[in-house]
């Protein structure tokens, strides 16, 4: 295996956003919105807020500048607007010996309200949470001639209690009546456990921003959606783990969770959905690797006793060495379920 390239320090990343083929390919994408000097300035901001983005492999940090010239967000973290997110990459790490990360652009709750006002479809759109000493009620009176209503008086004191939930209200162009949308906070907090940086990235640093992008990214549905608006719900779902959502209310994320999800499902089905994330994973290596078609039969797994399961929920038929293989992941702590 070639060495891997990373960022290394801020004197190597100048190096690197100065390079011609860079530069070249940031003045193709770069909007109205942010000039490729601009973009590369706010490369080096943020690299200096959050070193870990130094130990990320060059391509994929290079890659995420792209993403974010490309829809025209600011991406230092100062604006909300977006992030830099460096994902821990257990495959590169184990083959160079040292912690390796691989960079991900991920827009904010306020790139995604940016990116509504330029769509041109909306003249008004904001997102709230409401906590436990706040003043509040909401409802719908369409029976009585009415329209959807929230009335909110926020707590001024320091100690506003717990989040309850997060509301959003978008009013369209050529629209009288607004459109409201809730989610409670069991609903912010699953969102936020399927998330991949739920322990070390916006979700901590920045929480109340976060629930905030939960609700907006549910309720743009009502938005007609634009090139730009589609890119940045894809880019989002890069942080997200969706197979591990819950199918009841009561039911835990993680390790409990998917046990409990899976106790009637067959070695069949679990090899099939362990081929998936393997196929879906870009950890390990692509040319000449060996692949297995199909499902792994019952007794191919057998003398194993069943399936593995990482914390995060991701399911291998066999045992796996060191860590979870699967890219953003890189989990040590993997349970055998036994046969399920």
């Amino acid at each position: 295996m070639g060495a891997i390239a990373l960022v290394s320090n801020k004197g190597t990343l100048k190096e690197i956003l100065g390079e011609k083929g860079f530069r070249d390919s940031l003045q193709t994408v770069a909007s109205k919105y942010m000039s490729a000097e601009r973009v590369s300035k706010v490369a080096l901001l943020a690299a200096s807020r959050q070193p870990r983005l130094l130990q990320c492999t060059a391509s994929s940090f290079l890659q995420s500048v792209i993403n974010a010239a490309e829809l025209g967000l600011e991406f230092g973290g100062a604006t909300g607007q977006a992030y830099l997110i460096p994902y821990k990459n257990g495959y590169l790490s184990k083959q160079a010996g040292c912690p390796v990360y691989e960079c991900k652009f991920l827009p904010g709750y306020r790139g995604f309200l940016e990116l509504a006002y330029r769509s041109g479809h909306v003249t008004f759109i904001d997102a709230q949470l409401v906590h436990e000493r706040d003043e509040f009620d909401y409802g719908y009176d369409y029976g009585g001639g009415g329209s959807p209503f929230i009335k909110h008086k926020p707590y001024l004191g320091s100690d506003k209690g717990s989040v309850i939930c997060a509301y959003s209200v978008i009013m369209l162009k050529d629209s009288i009546v607004p459109k409201i949308d809730f989610m409670s906070v069991q609903e912010l907090d699953q969102i936020r456990d399927c998330s991949k940086s739920k322990q070390d990235g916006p979700w901590v640093t920045f929480p109340g921003e976060m629930q905030k992008k939960s609700i907006i990214r549910r309720s743009i549905k009502w938005i007609r959606t634009t090139p730009e608006l589609t890119a940045a719900e894809e880019a989002d779902s890069v942080d997200y783990d969706l197979n591990v959502l819950p199918t009841e209310p009561e039911n835990k994320l993680g390790t409990a969770g998917c046990k409990k999800r899976l106790a009637a499902i067959t070695v069949n089905q679990v090899s099939a959905s362990a081929a998936q994330d393997m196929d879906e994973s870009d950890d390990g290596p692509t040319d000449g690797a060996e692949s297995q078609e199909g499902p792994i039969e019952p007794e191919e797994t057998a003398d194993s006793g069943g399936a593995w399961i990482c914390e995060h929920g991701h399911i291998f038929a066999e045992p796996v060495d060191d860590a979870c293989p699967v890219a953003g992941c890189g989990s040590a702590n993997i349970e055998q379920m036994g046969n399920v």
